[in-house]
């Protein structure tokens, strides 16, 4: 970059990996869109509270531990915004000359008054100078501050908003699983007369009405039904995302509402079609679905395992640099205020902060290969799959439902997809929702009530 950095072109960007994985963690514990997948997963209290006695030190896996041993690990070094930090280590000289000329109005008063004896007068010459400090001073804050003043502002805002925001949800305080519950079964669910209508004015029909059913623990359960049938809406309550308009959901005999969020949530793992890759590597992105996992060989071990079983394996063999790959980054690159002409810095600017990009169904690969790391913890009871192959070939598809059918082993497990044939003889229950209403129930080989055919039919 030149001296006069902002009236010539220029490209800053930070190298140094501490500060970059600083801003990396620092943005998955802040930013609204991986705010619903760190409620499901039930990361919140690890993010927000660093609690030591659930997420070991040693782990990679959650921000808050991880973002203080990367600015422990920054040892002093600034950790400024590029241009931030080009200003600081710049040469002394133009804060001089700025200091000089803010003393011009006292030089001339001072050489005046020279020339000029008798017009000297103490109590004046010491006023001049405070007006003259304090105006220099308040123009250097109002030129190197003023472009910030109104997004702390806001961001002030924000914080006393927040105090404001009461949890629409009701969170109980029974643990899960408590003492009455068999460890070694899955979650059993009870829907009773539930109904359920988004929040807000602008839509008053109603996603699910009416819907009563039963789910025996360590059932396979097939949903079925059209795109907003209510399938999602459904999943939405037994994750505790929302909370029914009217009815009662039932966990193992008891209500929903009267069991802790955070335990209940890790007792499930949900896998669905809108999941994302946080900003770490690939390899902490499936590692993340069992932080209790101990560093090490085994822990390598299991990450190769959940790939297998979610089809990242090829996926993960084609990037340069494997399951350390960065899935992306937060900006660091600032450039001039112009469009940069062809030529080298125009090739940095376009290569500095360019990352691999992972196709629909790549991501859904990776977030499944996550879920099935979150299944090997042994410490899940319901495992819910919606739709999450909207984006993989029928091959892939089938290939991911058949892995999650192998690794059961006791869970209760709800799949949700469009593409249910190959899925119904396994079934122990299939459900058939259709305009938030639940038309069918049953199994592939109970005939229906009027026609004789095999439930799979329901559509």
């Amino acid at each position: 970059m030149k001296d006069n950095m902002w009236s010539n072109e220029f490209v800053a960007y930070a190298t140094n990996p501490n500060f970059l994985r600083s801003r990396d963690l620092l943005s998955l514990a802040i930013e609204q869109k991986y705010k619903q997948e760190v409620l499901r997963g039930s990361l919140e209290g690890c993010i927000l509270n660093g609690e030591p006695h659930i997420v070991p030190a040693v782990h990679l896996a959650y921000p808050i531990i991880e973002l203080d041993k990367a600015h422990t690990a920054l040892k002093g070094t600034p950790d400024e915004f590029p241009t931030e930090a080009y200003r600081a280590s710049r040469s002394p000289l133009v804060g001089i000359c700025t200091s000089l000329l803010g003393d011009l109005p006292l030089m001339y008063y001072a050489v005046n008054a020279i020339m000029s004896p008798n017009t000297l007068s103490i109590s004046a010459l010491a006023i001049h100078q405070q007006t003259v400090v304090s105006i220099h001073a308040a123009i250097t804050r109002i030129t190197h501050q003023g472009s910030s003043i109104n997004k702390n502002l806001n961001h002030i805002k924000s914080l006393y908003d927040g105090l404001n925001v009461r949890n629409s949800i009701p969170d109980g305080k029974l643990p899960y699983p408590d003492s009455g519950s068999p460890t070694e079964k899955g979650m059993a669910i009870s829907v009773r007369d539930v109904s359920f209508q988004y929040p807000g004015p602008s839509d008053t029909r109603f996603a699910l009405k009416n819907v009563s059913f039963d789910i025996p623990a360590s059932s396979l359960v097939v949903i079925v039904g059209a795109n907003g049938s209510g399938k999602s809406s459904l999943v939405n309550l037994l994750t505790k995302l929302h909370y029914p308009t009217s009815g009662t959901i039932l966990v193992d005999g008891k209500p929903l509402n009267e069991y802790r969020s955070r335990d209940l949530r890790r007792a499930m793992a949900l896998l669905t079609q809108d999941h994302v890759l946080f900003p770490i590597s690939v390899g902490e992105n499936i590692a993340i679905g069992d932080p209790d996992c101990e560093d090490g060989p085994k822990k390598y071990e299991c990450i190769q395992a959940a790939a297998r079983l979610g089809g990242a394996t090829e996926v993960i063999q084609k990037l340069d640099r494997g399951l350390e790959e960065m899935t992306e980054r937060e900006e660091t690159l600032c450039s001039s205020p112009f469009p940069l002409p062809p030529g080298p810095l125009k090739e940095i600017a376009e290569k500095v902060e360019r990352f691999t990009e992972f196709s629909g169904g790549e991501i859904q690969r990776l977030v499944a290969s996550r879920t099935f790391m979150r299944i090997s913890s042994g410490k899940v009871k319901l495992v819910v799959a919606d739709e999450p192959t909207s984006a993989m070939d029928p091959e892939g598809e089938f290939e991911l439902f058949e892995a999650l059918r192998k690794v059961q082993n006791g869970m209760t497990m709800i799949l949700i997809t469009h593409r249910f044939g190959h899925l119904t003889k396994h079934a122990d229950l299939i459900l058939c929702l259709k305009h938030g209403e639940l038309v069918e129930l049953g199994t592939h080989f109970t005939p229906h009530k009027e026609t004789g055919l095999p439930h799979s039919n329901c559509t």
